[in-house]
């Protein structure tokens, strides 16, 4: 028995597909490859937003000034309001 990811003859490796997924929110991203024009990686990827979708952006605009969250530009995290103005953020 060998261990390891078995090998496959090269007529089986495919060099044009596409692979989906959909996140828990509902949005599905659909990935499309093509190894002969890019072999690192996707050659595109398309989202579709499920109707009546809801981004972070869309959520935190809605809310008062002192329920939002603000990124915090050093770490990259989200801060408070109250935490934003010590930093000096808004």
């Amino acid at each position: 028995m060998s261990r390891g990811r078995p090998t496959l003859p090269d007529d089986t490796i495919q060099t044009k597909f596409t692979r989906k997924y959909v996140n828990g929110d509902g949005v599905e991203e659909i990935w499309k490859y093509n190894l002969d024009k890019f072999p690192n990686g996707p050659l595109s990827v398309e989202y579709k937003y499920p109707k009546g979708y809801k981004s972070f952006a869309d959520i935190n605009e809605a809310l008062p000034k002192t329920k939002r969250q603000y990124i915090n530009p050093e770490t990259g995290d989200y801060v408070s309001y109250g935490r934003a103005k010590q930093l000096g953020i808004i």
